[in-house]
């Protein structure tokens, strides 16, 4: 070997050295500390794989369905059929009680019952037979108003009326004015004259109103509705009213005209001047009324006749297809109950039985066989296939706890069996726990299996609480993470021969361990501890 090899060989050697050093130096194994400058440092490897964050706590199992059983009325227990512990079934009669109730009571409680159900079958025979005179009177006020709408519609005939009433009172006027005229005058030829021409013109007058009478009462009986009939039959009324007086005046007359020659009588007199005021008023008020059926219907009134017919109408539709329904539900359910309660009476004896609701266990019991005891609760009864744990957790998980997060338990009597759940309640308040605060959660069991489906409430339970999951992530040692003042984060990781500091975005974490979602590969080496690049 000559010189040059002897120098190369030496050479490699040292490079060799060297490269082994600068390898051990800044790749060392998983957490093995490294000198760097003055500090020992460690480092992780990033590396894939699951992540599950819990929240830890304890509580008891309750029941989800519990009964508390007790009698309608008070008595004395004279059975008793079930131990605390007992599975019972639907049906199951559990206890018997005899009733505070004698013979006589019973019997006046269903004369009761009786005398109820006579009242609410009247009531309900009631309230269809006033459904009938309702609509009828509704279609009476139908009738009505529609008349009184037209009524106000067409005036015409008032007009006519009013008119004619005007000319008789006028007319009338007339004649007590002759008639008193008559009356204080002597009896000369010409006031005889007068006398028998008053006479004879009010036998035309008597003849007159007779024949419109006649044709009225003729019209009255060929009329084509209601509405007709009512104002001819007002106009009659008022024709035969004129023909008493029309019958009175010509009685008067022929008396004027007979006892001319006698001399004048104060009470004649009297007579005389008292018709001229009576058939004065009589002309004021036939004045009045016809001014105002000269001036029409006034437009408020149309209005107002108008809302009524409206009203009115809208009352009848209502009402024509008979009772209001839920009136009469309310009242056929108000005789079914009363049927119902009668039946239950007369199948009542002094004795009475509890019965199971459902199939369940018997939790406790309240009482004993010769206790004397009222409504309160007797035995107490649950379904213990579906359970569920309520669980005191601390407080400051209450933010990262929520309905639907899937659970893990054990109980403290069988620690060795795993049970899943799911949270389906988280309550909003906090309690005292202890010296600490806490809130509670509400966990429902998935279905046990057989041998563990009784199992009693409130055994003692730990709780897993599965808050976050996260599977083939990239996850690294929690000392690793560097928090800046602005919450994000960073890690150091070594590039070749040197340490890099680098921001990365990081999701789940627990005591240890950190996911990381952006910003670092699996197999990268990071390093572990609080320290500053400068450092170097």
């Amino acid at each position: 070997m000559n010189l040059k090899h002897a120098a190369l060989i030496g050479l490699a050697l040292l490079l060799a050295a060297l490269g082994s050093f600068l390898w051990l130096t800044f790749f060392p194994a998983d957490d093995e500390p490294v000198q760097t400058g003055e500090d020992d440092l460690q480092f992780a490897v990033a590396r894939t794989g699951d992540l599950t964050i819990t929240v830890s706590g304890s509580g008891e199992l309750v029941a989800v369905t519990e009964t508390n059983l007790s009698f309608s009325e008070g008595g004395q227990l004279v059975a008793l059929n079930v131990n605390v512990g007992d599975p019972v079934q639907e049906g199951d009669v559990l206890a018997s009680l005899r009733l505070d109730v004698t013979e006589s009571e019973l019997a006046e409680k269903l004369t009761k019952a009786e005398l109820d159900i006579l009242i609410a079958q009247q009531k309900l025979e009631q309230a269809r037979e006033n459904a009938q005179i309702d609509a009828a009177q509704a279609l009476k006020a139908l009738e009505e108003a529609q008349q009184a709408y037209d009524a106000l519609q067409n005036y015409d005939l008032e007009q006519a009326l009013a008119l004619q009433q005007l000319k008789l009172a006028e007319e009338a006027v007339q004649e007590a004015e002759m008639n008193l005229y008559i009356v204080n005058s002597a009896p000369s030829q010409g006031a005889m004259d007068t006398a028998y021409a008053s006479l004879l013109f009010k036998e035309k007058e008597l003849q007159e109103i007779q024949e419109q009478i006649a044709q009225a009462e003729y019209q009255f009986k060929s009329a084509p509705n209601k509405t007709a009939r009512d104002r001819l039959d007002q106009q009659l009324k008022n024709l035969r009213a004129q023909l008493a007086n029309r019958q009175l005046e010509y009685e008067n007359a022929l008396y004027t005209y007979e006892t001319m020659d006698d001399p004048p009588d104060e009470i004649d007199l009297q007579v005389a001047e008292a018709r001229l005021a009576t058939t004065r008023i009589q002309l004021a008020e036939a004045e009045s009324n016809w001014v105002q059926a000269q001036a029409g219907t006034a437009a408020g009134d149309k209005a107002m006749a108008e809302a009524q017919l409206e009203e009115a109408r809208s009352n009848w539709e209502r009402l024509m297809d008979g009772p209001d329904a839920d009136q009469l539900a309310l009242l056929e359910a108000q005789l079914s109950k009363a049927e119902i309660e009668l039946q239950m009476l007369q199948n009542e004896s002094l004795t009475i039985d509890l019965v199971s609701p459902m199939d369940g266990t018997v939790l406790s019991i309240e009482a004993a066989v010769g206790d004397r005891v009222n409504t309160q609760t007797i035995i107490t009864t649950a379904d213990l296939s579906q359970s569920m744990i309520a669980v005191s957790l601390d407080e400051i998980d209450q933010v990262s706890v929520k309905v639907g997060n899937r659970v893990e338990t054990s109980f403290e009597a069988i620690p060795e069996r795993i049970f899943q759940g799911e949270v389906v309640q988280v309550e909003p308040s906090l309690v005292s726990a202890g010296s600490t605060q806490a809130f509670r959660v509400w966990v429902l069991l998935d279905d046990l299996p057989n041998d563990l489906i009784n199992l009693p409430p409130g055994i003692n339970a730990e709780v897993d609480v599965i808050t976050g999951v996260v599977q083939n992530s990239v996850l690294v040692n929690i000392d690793a993470l560097q928090e800046g003042p602005d919450g994000d984060y960073s890690v150091y990781v070594m590039e070749v021969e040197r340490l890099e500091q680098r921001s990365v975005q990081a999701g789940l974490m627990d005591a240890t361990t950190a996911e990381i979602v952006a910003g670092l590969l699996p197999g990268e080496r990071v390093a572990i501890g609080k320290w500053n690049i400068d450092q170097e």
